[in-house]
């Protein structure tokens, strides 16, 4: 079955539906619909779809054109009105995070979808990266020559350089565009939380009207803790994970390139970049974006303990959409697979070395 689709917000983060989509055989892009006549030419130049098949509303396409589901990747406060009109159409709906504005809202939407017969999606993408399969592989097989052991502490900290709120001027933002990711890694790798504490908060220098930055301390079965933070007007952007175990820690890299001063990234040359952070996913004007870098040694469990790994390097790249499918079957089909730091230098890479109690130091 060839699934039909009709593309709403086609640029910035609609960019991404269209590529994938537009290369895959099992959908078939029939329509566009934008305000901006920029990125509806953008689209249409990838799919080369005819004139009639651009829009600038959403009702006009559907009524044109024949489909079978709704992609919506525009501003969130557009989602529910956007996705309401597809469920009236008896469209299936993929949105983007986040999902809506509010609780009660997201809730309404999902009975909505049930009543009107149709399939009602929001895009998630973390937890099907190569690196953080691994993590599960790594926590969940207690006969892996790495495994952590009984995980009982979790440190997920991610601070966000993001000084201009632009459509993240709603409550709680930062939860559904960036902390839903999070919170279903968390629910991948340790189960559904038990019991949550949280805190938002905001800092003295933000420009956000509402709160930018949450602390949570999130209970899982078994005992586990996870001490969560996400910030959006930090200072500077850094982000790390860390899997504290009964036989060691779980320690995967989470590594960007910043000045120290302004949170901008850092003016590098190509090959000191590529060094640093193995692989840029954005330009450098637009690097606050998430640019996870999963490195593993190739052949690390073959050697005794404290081998050196500094000539078996391989990259799973990370945070595009259109690489995670080759980076996830590249990355599985390595031996043991085991997430490390990534080296600032190269020389630092003879250095490196890892013990079965450590997983990244």
């Amino acid at each position: 079955m060839i699934l039909r689709t009709i593309h709403i917000g086609v640029g910035g983060r609609g960019t991404w539906p269209i590529e994938i989509m537009g290369a895959d055989p099992k959908f078939r892009p029939v329509a566009l619909v934008d305000i901006n006549r920029d990125a509806l030419a953008a689209g249409q130049a990838r799919l080369k779809l005819p004139d009639t098949a651009l829009f600038g509303d959403l009702q006009a396409a559907l009524a044109a054109v024949a489909a079978d589901a709704v992609v919506i990747c525009t501003p969130t406060v557009t989602h529910a009105p956007f996705a309401r009109v597809a469920f009236e159409h008896g469209k299936h709906v993929l949105v983007e995070k986040g999902m809506t504005l509010d609780w009660a809202e997201a809730n309404a939407l999902v009975r909505e979808a049930g009543q009107a017969g149709v399939r009602f999606c929001v895009a998630q993408n973390y937890r099907y990266f190569a690196n953080m399969a691994t993590i599960k592989q790594l926590l969940s097989a207690p006969d892996h020559p790495h495994h952590p052991g009984a995980v009982q502490i979790v440190d997920f900290i991610h601070h966000r350089y993001r000084p201009e709120p632009r459509t993240l001027n709603y409550p709680y933002a930062m939860v559904w565009d960036m902390s839903c990711h999070h919170v279903d890694l968390l629910a991948f790798w340790l189960g559904a939380a038990q019991r949550v504490t949280a805190q938002s908060y905001n800092s003295s220098w933000s420009q956000y009207t509402h709160d930018a930055n949450i602390a949570a301390i999130v209970e899982y079965h078994g005992g586990v803790v996870c001490h969560y933070v996400l910030t959006h007007s930090a200072t500077s952007a850094i982000g790390g994970l860390s899997c504290r175990a009964s036989a060691g820690r779980c320690a995967p890299a989470m590594c960007r390139v910043f000045s120290s001063t302004h949170g901008r990234a850092a003016s590098l040359d190509r090959a000191s970049r590529r060094r640093a952070t193995s692989y840029s996913c954005r330009p450098a004007s637009r690097a606050w974006r998430m640019n996870s870098t999963a490195i593993l040694p190739k052949a690390l469990s073959r050697g005794s303990a404290g081998a050196t790994t500094s000539k078996r390097w391989r990259c799973v790249r990370c945070w595009c959409a259109r690489r995670a499918s080759a980076a996830r079957s590249s990355a599985l089909s390595l031996i043991e697979p085991v997430i490390a730091v990534l080296p600032r230098r190269r020389e630092d890479t003879k250095n490196l070395k890892t013990e079965p109690w450590s997983l990244g130091g």
